[in-house]
């Protein structure tokens, strides 16, 4: 029988969630219970909460993600699963290989695979189609049954062509993606011996499932004693979008009205005043230039709360729609105020200069060894431009540009060879005159280390075979890679990645790898902290569900930033997916809907701030151009009294915000601008 708990997360839904725990180890300490929560972040805030603020037992409490429960069912009946489970850029890589393969995909796919985020696009909506566990052959009976019209068929017939093909390519490969494990797992629920073993299974913090997630958690509610804690105040705008899921898929498994507790009431502004957003006390809006100005400010406020009001660094939240926009930001500038953090936030690794050194080596063949190519790459500090040069002389980038313009090198290999005459003879930068009393020469030992560095580079592009395996090409490119650059160790694991793709086929052309090779270098991310560290919690708006905190900064507040700008899917339009969930039973949310879900995200972060409240936006950006706000600030000063705060975009005019950029607040490099200044 499933019991459900409606309230907010704090302090509602934590308050009920640890007197439950008191009551179910109340008669034996040692019970064993299981907490299934959306998100690790949220997972780690019940632990601290559990442990560190109610001093609750964590003995036999076990916690769980929908994607770890799966996992422990699986490999209870199955055993490990890790070389199952692909990524999603294998995914979108065999995606582009079935389109390029079949004789089934139309044109206008091959096409789009083509475009730089086609496949990225179509693998969305094929995820969509997996996770609402959508049939091919039965939406294809539904087309012939006339329930679509004569538009909407011409769009989807494809579609699901090309679905029906890549459900068949994953299954001849045996490769799962996540929403796989959950059907699977729903099916091992009845017998499982791990679920046996609990006294309860408890559900916290998820508003919205898709229809894999929904399946399991019915089977699960079906089978043993479970209890759901579900974010949502009836009667609240802000969670229209929870409401609806509540409704349609969690009201009807509860057996009567007596196994619904709600725990909290809608907030009503004491002002009167109409609002999507009230909450509880005053908050302070803050205007920028730019997002570094942002995570600046951010910064000198935790400083001074520390400093000044005694708060730890894991008092803090700093979150916005996508912390990865800030991540790199963030990294830097908490780094030089020593604050510590503990971030949700990856980085791309195409930002950083060793990824662009990599990019310009593969990309050296193909532009048939064009001179600006060339001189980039040995003018990059992660280029081992040094082991091509003669003994004693050192690499001069800035003397080869020079000596390459001279020479009139555009590209193509032959061209190079005009290096050979500047070698043997060096080269005369300028001529004996009346003012010059000695002549300046190149000598030919510096333009030596040039010309090996390219002759290298065309040799073994040259003994690289025109067709070859995933894995031998892989390891061929880790040696060329090591000899010619410095590389980091993402770039060697990205590579040793790629070996993964002999299970959609057993050879590739060089062209084939080398393209390859580059998307995965736009596709990868490595995260920004180490998430053991105790600091100030930086997190995007999904990952910060349910987590509360005692100060929260809330960055990006623009419109098209937070809410988000939402598009529908082109390849499944909204009125598609109504006759897919109305009509036809499978639960795919419109796309649109995810408005809805931004207030739901946006109100659940103001309600999680404690004590303080700071939403920051951006006025301008760096370079000066107009933003706008987001729509969302306006609700919060209809709804309560906010302080306002406009950061200068001067350097030395900030100096006169003493809030932030107070004498005491400054690091060495400011003081010592703000003493100039003076």
């Amino acid at each position: 029988m499933l019991k459900v708990y409606l309230g907010n997360f704090h302090p509602d839904l934590e308050d009920a969630l640890c007197n439950y725990i008191i009551s179910l180890k109340a008669d034996d300490h040692l019970a064993p219970l299981a907490i299934v929560v959306p998100s690790i972040h949220l997972r780690s805030r019940l632990k601290i909460m559990f442990s560190s603020e109610r001093r609750l037992d964590l003995i036999n409490i076990h916690f769980y993600t929908f994607h770890t429960l799966s996992a422990k069912l699986y490999e209870e009946r199955y055993g490990v699963i890790n070389t199952l489970v692909k990524d999603d850029f294998f995914f979108e890589e065999l995606l582009r290989h079935t389109i390029k393969t079949s004789s089934t995909v139309e044109d206008t796919f091959r096409h789009l695979s083509e475009t730089r985020d086609g496949c990225s696009t179509l693998w969305k909506t094929i995820q969509d189609l997996k996770d609402a566990r959508v049939d091919p052959d039965n939406l294809m009976e539904a087309i012939r049954e006339g329930v679509f019209n004569e538009e909407d068929i011409e769009r989807l017939s494809p579609l699901v062509l090309l679905y029906k093909e890549f459900l068949l390519r994953m299954k001849e490969i045996n490769i799962m993606d996540y929403s796989d494990l959950p059907v699977i797992a729903a099916e091992l629920v009845p017998t499982s011996g791990i679920l046996h073993s609990f006294k309860e299974i408890i559900y916290y913090g998820f508003y919205d499932l898709t229809q894999v997630q929904y399946d399991l958690f019915r089977s699960v509610a079906n089978h043993y004693p479970a209890t759901l804690y579900f974010p949502l105040i009836e009667k609240m705008q802000a969670f229209e979008f929870a409401r609806r899921f509540y409704e349609g898929y969690i009201q009807g498994m509860v057996p009567g009205k007596k196994a619904v507790i709600r725990l909290s009431e809608p907030v009503i502004m004491k002002s009167g005043a109409e609002t999507t957003f009230p909450f509880g006390h005053i908050s302070t809006i803050i205007s920028t230039s730019g997002a570094e100005d942002e995570v600046l400010t951010v910064a000198k406020a935790i400083y001074k709360l520390v400093d000044m009001d005694g708060y730890s660094f894991s008092d803090f939240g700093v979150v916005s729609r996508d912390i990865n926009d800030y991540g790199h930001l963030i990294k830097s500038i908490f780094d030089i105020h020593k604050i510590p953090f503990v971030s949700s936030a990856c980085d791309p690794i195409n930002r950083y200069q060793v990824t662009k050194a990599v990019h310009l080596f593969l990309s050296v063949p193909e532009g048939d060894y064009r001179r600006s190519d060339i001189i980039d790459l040995a003018s990059s500090h992660f280029c081992r431009i040094e082991t091509f040069c003669p003994d004693g002389v050192e690499p001069r980038p800035d003397i080869w540009d020079y000596v390459t313009r001279s020479a009139g090198i555009s590209r193509g290999i032959s061209e190079w060879e005009r290096l050979d005459k500047y070698i043997r003879d060096g080269l005369v930068l300028n001529e004996k005159d009346e003012e010059s009393a000695e002549t300046h020469r190149i000598s030919g030992d510096i333009i030596t280390g040039l010309k090996n560095f390219v002759s290298s580079l065309n040799e073994d592009f040259d003994n690289l075979p025109e067709i070859s395996s995933w894995d031998d090409y892989a390891e061929r490119f880790e040696g060329l890679i090591q000899k010619y650059i410095a590389a980091e160790g993402f770039i060697i694991e990205g590579l040793y990645s790629i070996r993964e793709f002999r299970l959609i086929s057993s050879e590739v052309t060089l062209n084939e790898f080398i393209d390859t090779f580059k998307r995965m270098l736009e596709n990868r991310y490595i995260p920004v902290s180490d998430n053991e560290v105790n600091g100030v919690h930086v997190l995007d708006v999904m990952a910060a569900r349910g987590i509360t905190c005692k100060v929260l900064f809330v960055l990006g507040m623009n419109e098209k930033v937070f809410p988000r700008n939402i598009k529908e899917d082109p390849m499944l339009r909204d009125s598609l997916r109504k006759v897919f969930e109305v009509g036809l039973g499978y639960k795919i949310t419109e796309k649109l809907s995810g408005y809805d879900e931004e207030k739901l995200l946006f109100y659940l972060l103001l309600s999680s701030a404690r004590e303080r409240l700071y939403l920051l936006y951006q006025r301008t950006d760096e370079a000066g151009q107009t933003k706008v706000p987001s729509m969302y600030l306006n609700d919060i000063r209809k709804g309560f009294p906010v302080n306002e705060e406009n950061i200068p975009r001067r350097t030395n005019e900030k100096f006169s915000v003493s809030e932030y950029f107070d004498y005491s607040l400054l690091i060495p490099q400011e003081l010592s601008l703000r003493l100039i200044s003076e």
